[in-house]
């Protein structure tokens, strides 16, 4: 339990317009920083010795017993022309208090992308769109809390890097009540 979340994540910040949130992936767990993405549902990681990647971690399929190939090669281009490419995979991810035995995903092996420098990768939480080139459930719809349901974000005003606090958190289908004042309608 987070503050007063049922189930969410602090967040991190590399500039006042982009953040992050750290992400559990593979049986054993390696850590992830993940850009959080409103406006896509995919998620992806660097995988090791991608191409054009700059991550503190790579994603490495061999050290997890959890892990399964899911298909053929897919490329993701974003508005900016960037694009990431690699290959579908599934595996075991925990973020926000939850866990999801089968994840889809993109193992990326090629990137033209750049938001922070060293990001490994995206975390969208935006819903699925037909015929998304990566065709599987976000991360929020395989947890079972789609956009339907409540979804909070909390940006920390004064944040100042030196203080040890977040510079955010994000609430999943229950609100944080130690962040706002009155009624929600």
């Amino acid at each position: 339990r987070l503050g007063g979340m049922t189930h969410g994540a602090y967040l991190e910040t590399c500039s006042s317009m982009v953040y992050y949130s750290y992400v559990w992936l593979v049986t054993p767990p390696q850590t992830f920083q993940l850009v959080v993405d409103s406006g896509s549902s995919d998620l992806w990681v660097s995988t090791l010795g991608c191409d054009g990647c700059e991550t503190t971690t790579a994603y490495d399929w061999s050290k997890s017993t959890t892990w399964e190939l899911g298909g053929g090669d897919v490329r993701l281009r974003y508005v900016s022309g960037e694009y990431v490419s690699g290959t579908l995979a599934f595996d075991r991810l925990e973020w926000a208090g939850m866990v999801v035995e089968k994840q889809g995903f993109l193992e990326v092996e090629k990137a033209d992308f750049r938001i922070c420098g060293k990001e490994d990768g995206v975390l969208g939480i935006g819903p699925s769109e037909p015929g998304s080139a990566l065709g599987v459930p976000s991360v929020l719809e395989t947890m079972g809390q789609t956009m339907d349901g409540l979804l909070g974000f909390w940006l920390n005003k004064d944040f100042d890097d030196g203080d040890g606090g977040p510079a955010g958190a994000i609430s999943i289908g229950s609100t944080d009540g130690d962040r706002y004042r009155g009624d929600i309608q």
